[in-house]
Protein backbone atom coordinates (compact mmCIF):
# COMPACT_ATOMS: atom_id res chain seq x y z
CA UNK A 1 0.00 0.00 0.00
CA UNK A 2 1.39 3.26 -0.56
CA UNK A 3 1.16 6.02 1.65
CA UNK A 4 -0.73 9.00 -0.15
CA UNK A 5 0.80 12.35 -0.66
CA UNK A 6 0.84 15.48 1.88
CA UNK A 7 1.09 18.27 0.52
CA UNK A 8 2.01 21.61 2.81
CA UNK A 9 -1.08 23.42 3.79
CA UNK A 10 0.18 26.46 1.72
CA UNK A 11 1.09 24.28 -1.16
CA UNK A 12 -2.87 23.39 -1.36
CA UNK A 13 -4.24 26.86 -0.40
CA UNK A 14 -1.97 28.26 -3.84
CA UNK A 15 -3.44 25.30 -5.94
CA UNK A 16 -6.89 26.25 -4.57
CA UNK A 17 -6.76 29.99 -5.39
CA UNK A 18 -4.75 29.77 -8.31
CA UNK A 19 -7.38 27.43 -9.68
CA UNK A 20 -10.49 29.23 -8.84
CA UNK A 21 -9.37 32.68 -9.91
CA UNK A 22 -7.74 31.36 -13.20
CA UNK A 23 -4.63 32.39 -12.29
CA UNK A 24 -0.50 30.85 -12.59
CA UNK A 25 0.89 29.62 -9.18
CA UNK A 26 4.17 31.86 -10.16
CA UNK A 27 1.79 34.82 -9.34
CA UNK A 28 2.25 33.80 -5.41
CA UNK A 29 6.12 33.87 -5.97
CA UNK A 30 6.16 36.88 -8.75
CA UNK A 31 7.05 40.50 -7.79
CA UNK A 32 4.27 41.50 -10.03
CA UNK A 33 2.57 44.43 -8.83
CA UNK A 34 0.11 44.58 -11.35
CA UNK A 35 -3.51 44.94 -8.98
CA UNK A 36 -4.72 41.50 -10.13
CA UNK A 37 -1.38 39.79 -9.21
CA UNK A 38 -1.33 41.21 -5.69
CA UNK A 39 -4.51 40.97 -4.97
CA UNK A 40 -4.23 36.89 -5.94
CA UNK A 41 -1.66 37.01 -3.96
CA UNK A 42 -3.04 39.05 -0.49
CA UNK A 43 -5.87 36.37 -0.85
CA UNK A 44 -3.23 33.22 -0.49
CA UNK A 45 -1.51 34.80 1.94
CA UNK A 46 -4.67 36.39 4.23
CA UNK A 47 -6.11 32.64 3.85
CA UNK A 48 -2.36 30.54 4.88
CA UNK A 49 -2.61 33.03 7.53
CA UNK A 50 -5.81 32.37 9.04
CA UNK A 51 -5.64 28.24 8.35
CA UNK A 52 -2.42 27.34 9.49
CA UNK A 53 -0.26 27.35 12.27
CA UNK A 54 2.71 28.80 10.01
CA UNK A 55 4.84 31.93 11.29
CA UNK A 56 4.92 35.22 9.62
CA UNK A 57 8.12 34.95 8.32
CA UNK A 58 7.28 30.93 6.80
CA UNK A 59 4.21 32.18 4.91
CA UNK A 60 6.54 34.82 4.15
CA UNK A 61 8.88 32.21 2.36
CA UNK A 62 6.68 30.48 0.76
CA UNK A 63 5.69 33.43 -1.38
CA UNK A 64 8.60 34.39 -2.85
CA UNK A 65 10.85 35.20 0.27
CA UNK A 66 8.72 38.15 1.63
CA UNK A 67 9.35 40.46 4.68
CA UNK A 68 7.02 39.10 7.77
CA UNK A 69 5.86 42.63 7.33
CA UNK A 70 4.38 41.73 3.88
CA UNK A 71 2.15 39.38 5.64
CA UNK A 72 1.02 41.41 8.24
CA UNK A 73 0.03 43.87 5.43
CA UNK A 74 -1.78 41.75 3.25
CA UNK A 75 -4.00 40.53 6.05
CA UNK A 76 -4.86 44.53 6.80
CA UNK A 77 -5.31 45.33 3.55
CA UNK A 78 -7.74 42.33 2.70
CA UNK A 79 -9.47 43.15 6.00
CA UNK A 80 -10.08 46.77 4.69
CA UNK A 81 -11.33 45.25 1.77
CA UNK A 82 -13.77 42.85 3.84
CA UNK A 83 -14.86 46.26 5.73
CA UNK A 84 -16.01 47.89 2.04
CA UNK A 85 -16.72 45.33 -0.22
CA UNK A 86 -19.39 42.47 1.67
CA UNK A 87 -19.48 40.38 -1.57
CA UNK A 88 -15.87 40.31 -1.61
CA UNK A 89 -15.92 39.06 1.72
CA UNK A 90 -18.40 36.56 1.19
CA UNK A 91 -16.48 35.08 -1.78
CA UNK A 92 -13.62 34.64 0.79
CA UNK A 93 -15.34 33.27 3.31
CA UNK A 94 -16.67 30.47 0.87
CA UNK A 95 -13.33 29.53 -0.30
CA UNK A 96 -12.10 29.43 3.52
CA UNK A 97 -14.50 26.92 4.48
CA UNK A 98 -13.56 24.87 1.50
CA UNK A 99 -10.18 25.01 2.20
CA UNK A 100 -10.85 24.09 5.74
CA UNK A 101 -12.39 20.66 5.03
CA UNK A 102 -9.45 20.04 2.05
CA UNK A 103 -7.27 20.74 5.09
CA UNK A 104 -9.13 18.95 7.66
CA UNK A 105 -9.00 15.75 4.94
CA UNK A 106 -5.43 16.01 4.85
CA UNK A 107 -4.55 16.24 8.30
CA UNK A 108 -4.56 12.52 9.05
CA UNK A 109 -2.75 11.92 11.88
CA UNK A 110 -0.79 8.62 10.74
CA UNK A 111 -0.17 10.33 7.40
CA UNK A 112 1.77 12.59 9.13
CA UNK A 113 3.83 10.93 11.42
CA UNK A 114 4.28 9.02 8.44
CA UNK A 115 6.26 12.19 6.58
CA UNK A 116 7.69 13.05 10.12
CA UNK A 117 8.65 9.60 10.53
CA UNK A 118 10.65 9.86 7.06
CA UNK A 119 12.01 13.38 7.02
CA UNK A 120 13.88 12.34 10.32
CA UNK A 121 15.22 9.26 9.11
CA UNK A 122 17.28 11.21 6.47
CA UNK A 123 18.00 13.59 8.06
CA UNK A 124 19.68 11.01 10.55
CA UNK A 125 20.90 9.59 7.42
CA UNK A 126 22.80 13.16 6.22
CA UNK A 127 24.26 13.64 9.85
CA UNK A 128 25.52 9.91 10.24
CA UNK A 129 27.73 10.37 6.69
CA UNK A 130 29.83 13.54 8.15
CA UNK A 131 33.16 12.60 10.10
CA UNK A 132 33.03 12.63 13.84
CA UNK A 133 34.07 15.83 14.36
CA UNK A 134 32.04 17.26 11.44
CA UNK A 135 29.05 15.80 13.41
CA UNK A 136 29.45 17.51 16.26
CA UNK A 137 29.77 21.01 14.91
CA UNK A 138 27.05 20.30 13.15
CA UNK A 139 24.64 18.89 16.01
CA UNK A 140 26.27 22.63 17.96
CA UNK A 141 25.73 24.88 15.25
CA UNK A 142 21.90 23.55 15.01
CA UNK A 143 21.04 23.65 18.70
CA UNK A 144 19.69 26.86 20.44
CA UNK A 145 20.89 26.92 23.79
Amino acid sequence: MTTPIIRPHWEIIQNFIARKLNVSKTVFTSRSRQAHDVMCRHIAIYLTKQLTPYSLCMIAGHFGGLNHTSVIFAAKRMNDRFERELEFKSQINSFEISLRKKLKAQSDPQLVDAVLIKFLRNRMKQLLLLPDHKLIQKIHSEVNY
